[in-house]
């Protein structure tokens, strides 16, 4: 079974529909996801992003936030705390790059772990492509 580390710009494409590209890619990703042929793992950041980006949307109702919310959480993505070792690679990665802590996060996760990393954001990827097992959303094969 393959395993993936995806950040939010991947994840928030599965309950926002609209004026997304790549909505394609990221829902199969779900859906192999969902029949058990891949796994995703995520640092709990994930919740924080997908709340504060579901809380900054005015053309979502209410309901449909919380909705999101707990789907995302019934999904059982393997989530992962910040731990000290997480925490401190992903600073040095930060700061290696240009980069966000919180972007860095995932990567660092991702080589911690030693899985591919995958996000929908072009203009990180263009800062971390040469990092091993990073890819772009919109280049993910799909695997039969």
């Amino acid at each position: 079974m393959k395993n993936y580390i995806l950040d939010t710009s991947v994840i928030f494409k599965w309950y926002r529909h609209q004026d997304e590209p790549y909505i394609e890619e990221a829902l199969y990703l779900l859906e192999k996801f969902s029949t058990g042929e891949i796994r995703i793992h995520i640092p709990i950041l994930v919740f924080y992003e997908i709340g504060n980006a579901f809380s900054l949307k005015k053309n979502i109702k209410v309901e449909e936030k919380e909705e999101y919310l707990k789907s995302l959480y019934a999904l059982g993505l393997e989530v992962y705390s910040l731990t000290p070792e997480l925490a401190t690679n992903t600073l040095l990665l930060a700061e290696r790059y240009k980069i966000t802590f919180y972007d860095s996060c995932f990567i660092s996760l991702a080589e911690i772990l030693n899985f591919p990393f995958i996000t929908a954001d072009e203009k990180l990827y263009r800062k971390i492509k040469n990092i091993k097992g990073v890819q772009l959303l919109k280049e993910v094969e799909k695997w039969d």
